[in-house]
């Protein structure tokens, strides 16, 4: 579960890792500061990274982004829902006349101030597998969106409310630590 605040001190060092080549790094980027790992295995290196291109956490494999995992993204009080579209939709990431939403999801337990969102499609066949032999679909509401491959979700704290921050969890256990995840370090 996200924490959240400047004063914090970072979290205690997460007790797990991915492999036995895997180092833990408290880094910080953008107005973000999270526990993230890099890992040295015999398929190259891959770690989580700042991009500033991107003004993101990302994934990265022997220098090959691969995927935002953790951004933040700005928005106003209550009509975020409408800011963020906006800006999704700017960006490239969703297309103009998407009909997506987000939808208040119950993820795992989280103090009062934090609540969960998907940004998903009306839609439900649109996370259901394609009946095409090992064929994947794509997600109906971008990189952002719901996923029959990934856990991807907004995070949104009453006490940071000019920011929601995007998490992508992929299919196993992230290269960072979700709980240790900092906004405006």
């Amino acid at each position: 579960m996200p924490a959240w605040g400047k004063s914090q001190p970072p979290p205690p060092k997460p007790d797990w890792q991915t492999a036995a080549d895997c180092q833990w790094q408290w880094l910080s980027g953008g107005e973000i500061s999270l526990w993230a790992e890099r890992c040295t295995l015999s398929t190259g290196v891959w770690a989580v990274l700042w991009r500033p291109e991107t003004q993101a956490f990302e994934l990265n494999h022997d220098g090959s982004w691969r995927g935002v995992v953790v951004q933040a993204w700005p928005v106003q009080g209550e009509s975020w829902q409408d800011d963020l579209m906006d800006a999704l939709t700017a960006a490239g990431h969703l297309p103009a006349d998407h009909a997506c939403h987000f939808q208040a999801v119950a993820l795992r337990p989280a103090v009062r101030t934090i609540a969960f969102y998907q940004l998903q499609s009306p839609t439900q066949a649109a996370v259901l597998p394609r009946t095409e032999r090992d064929q994947v679909p794509e997600p109906q509401c971008g990189p952002y969106g719901a996923s029959t491959h990934a856990v991807r979700y907004f995070v949104h704290d009453l006490r940071t409310p000019d920011q929601m921050v995007f998490i992508d969890e992929g299919q196993e256990r992230p290269m960072f630590e979700v709980s240790s995840v900092r906004v405006r370090p």
